[in-house]
């Protein structure tokens, strides 16, 4: 055996394929979004995931699960109030598809699948 590597694996790995992380809701805590996350743009990423056909189910995640998940697994003390959608997709090979679709949205900061990964390349 070569070596032995602690998993960062996040809550949703296995559970969805793309992740959306939402614009912060108060400008210059990233470097993301050039403004606010606003109600009518979270509003219009709901509409539009509700709209697309790939999507099985979706998930919302707040600040304090983001935060709870990321602390489980790195040793970071990050704060800051993000959000995501997590969409499970009724294909997994859609992924590429579906995050072209989001890229670019207003109120969006990243859209990425869900990967499993290594502690120390997250």
């Amino acid at each position: 055996m070569d070596g032995v590597f602690p998993q960062g694996d996040g809550f949703w790995y296995g559970e969805a394929h793309v992740t959306l992380r939402l614009c912060l809701p108060k400008p210059g805590e990233g470097t993301g979004c050039p403004a606010a996350l606003t109600t009518a743009q979270q509003d219009a990423n709901v509409e539009a995931i509700r709209g697309t056909s790939e999507v099985e189910t979706f998930y919302f995640e707040d600040p304090k699960h983001a935060i709870k998940d990321l602390r489980c697994r790195t040793d970071s003390d990050f704060t800051a109030e993000v959000s995501y959608y997590h969409l499970k997709l009724k294909d997994p090979d859609d992924v590429a598809t579906v995050i072209d679709r989001f890229r670019g949205m207003k109120g969006l900061w990243q859209a990425r699948p869900v990967e499993r990964c290594l502690l120390a390349e997250c």
